[in-house]
């Protein structure tokens, strides 16, 4: 039996059987894996452990405060194709992210963010981009070198203006 303390919610249940469920996933054989969900699992960090997934293609990460982690040991996942960053209280995306050249699909909806660095736009195998719920104001002319994109969200940004350039996609 677990004591838990008064003050223990169902909230905090579900980080902890989250975080639990990554836990067992590496003693089983996470060169294996190619998806990882970390939703809601109470992080301030990216664990460690998360290199063991050599082979990982989809790390979803969201509704954990990751406004001051080190996001550099995403450069050990060479493989990943979709990285969901929602809901992880982000100023700014965090610069490893430009590394990830095999990236297609982007979440970073609902973060404090109020520009996308220019860098983004070299990601060119996005096919999907999520920066709704944003503060940004605009979007850079350089979104054309995104050949690949099929879709992009920007709701709830005080975006009003496309560039141009977009009609090239």
């Amino acid at each position: 039996l677990l004591i838990r303390p008064s003050d223990f919610t169902f909230d905090d249940l579900l980080k902890e059987n989250n975080y639990n469920e990554f836990l067992a996933l590496t003693k089983a054989r996470p060169d294996t894996i190619k998806e990882v969900n970390l939703w809601k699992s109470g992080l301030n960090e990216i664990p460690k452990e998360i290199v063991l997934f050599k082979n990982l293609e989809i790390l979803s990460l969201e509704d954990n405060d990751l406004s001051k982690a080190d996001f550099s040991i995403l450069d050990q996942l060479p493989n990943l194709k979709k990285l969901k960053l929602q809901e992880c209280r982000l100023t700014k995306i965090p610069s490893v992210v430009f590394n990830l050249s095999n990236l297609e699909e982007f979440d970073i909806y609902l973060n404090d963010i109020t520009e996308i660095q220019i860098e983004l736009f070299n990601l060119t195998n996005l096919k999907a981009l999520q920066i709704g719920g944003n503060k940004l104001k605009s979007l850079s002319p350089a979104i054309s070198k995104l050949t690949k994109l099929e879709w992009i969200e920007f709701s709830s940004t005080q975006i009003f203006k496309l560039p141009n350039e977009m009609t090239r996609l």
